[in-house]
């Protein structure tokens, strides 16, 4: 186990592929784990970094500044993970439909500030995969 109790997220490995995934990185900042799996899991070249996150929603103690800076923290391990591995893949719970300002889109209708908004359009232009 890294990090507090009580906090942050989990990612369970099978033993069949456990020789094949690493800890890159644990997140200081945020709720997150980054781990290193071997390209071969997901049949692609290169190594993959997977991680696995959990951004708090907006409360009553947490207010719209704080929100902001895990999207940053967030945004920054994303890009990190995208400078050091081929291939990135996150998944977990941001928290996006907490978030303040409507922003209309093809299909639907998403909650979230535009900085918010722009960071994930950023990611996805980088070539972040979400789960």
């Amino acid at each position: 186990m890294i990090g507090r109790k009580g906090n942050g997220v989990a990612v369970l490995i099978d033993q069949s592929i456990h020789d094949f995934v690493t800890v890159w990185h644990a997140s200081e900042q945020i709720q997150a784990i980054w781990l290193k799996c071997a390209g071969q899991l997901f049949n692609v070249p290169g190594d993959v970094a997977l991680g696995a996150v959990y951004l708090n929603p907006k409360t009553d103690k947490r207010s719209n500044s704080d929100i902001t800076a895990s999207f940053e923290h967030f945004f920054d391990e994303a890009t990190t993970a995208s400078l050091n591995f081929t291939n990135a893949l996150m998944m977990g719970d941001f928290n996006a439909h907490r978030l303040s300002l409507i922003l209309p889109t093809s299909t639907t209708t998403i909650k979230m500030t535009s900085s918010a908004y722009n960071m994930l359009i950023y990611l996805l232009q980088i070539g972040i995969s979400f789960w």
